[in-house]
């Protein structure tokens, strides 16, 4: 298809307008099932290369766009798997068969297979999790963008780091930076209900009388 350059488009890239680039699309046949592909054909400068979606209502230039992005999408991922721990869910269940089972279990997706149901479920809190941690992740980049101030304020009292690559906190940094201020808040808590402690046992021991000859000496001769 690259041989054949007079048939590709002529556009400003998405995301760099500086940059020309030609691209031609078809929607094709992909695989034994025969399920419809988009197909993306793109020469940006001496780069070429095939993108792919699934989705058939895409714009061919908003494809590369999505592909542009990618690196952005994967750091959302990584920050989801290694900040958040959306991923960390056990994804098997005692309801479910275990794989090393040889037994065949037929899985027909019917209300009544309650392993299909079981399944089913199963996908579903699984989904849940990792819609939560998702989240989850939107606060941290919430707090990192509104309360840049404070998480700084924060992070200068909770780590030795001082070295920046960025104005704006990481998700990571916000993360530490509310662990911080949690455990501050209940350590400061702790020690507040010691010093009440140690007082009330003081005022314990001031309210007792003691009477003046009780000696041991008083006590064994009595």
């Amino acid at each position: 298809m690259f041989k054949h350059q007079d048939w590709f488009e002529i556009a400003p890239h998405p995301l760099h307008p500086e940059r020309i680039v030609h691209f031609y699309w078809e929607d094709l046949c992909w695989g034994a099932l025969g399920l419809k592909i988009r197909f993306v054909w793109v020469i940006d400068q001496e780069r070429r290369f095939i993108l792919m979606s699934s989705d058939q209502n895409l714009p061919a230039l908003e494809i590369l766009k999505i592909y542009a992005l990618r690196f952005k999408i994967e750091a959302a991922f990584y920050v989801l798997k290694h900040v958040v721990g959306a991923f960390c869910y056990r994804f098997w269940s005692k309801l479910l068969v275990s794989p090393t089972d040889k037994t065949s279990i037929s899985l027909s997706w019917t209300k009544d297979n309650p392993m299909a149901v079981n399944l089913l479920k199963k996908l579903e809190v699984i989904e849940r999790f990792v819609n939560l941690a998702i989240i989850a992740q939107g606060i941290l980049s919430y707090f990192a963008l509104v309360k840049t101030r404070l998480v700084w304020k924060i992070h200068h009292r909770s780590s030795w780091l001082r070295t920046y690559s960025s104005n704006l906190p990481s998700e990571e940094t916000v993360q530490r930076a509310c662990q911080a201020n949690i455990l501050w808040g209940a350590s400061s808590m702790l020690l507040v209900w010691i010093k009440n402690q140690y007082k009330l046992k003081s005022e314990q021991k001031k309210s007792i009388k003691v009477p003046k000859n009780a000696t041991l000496e008083h006590f064994l001769l009595s």
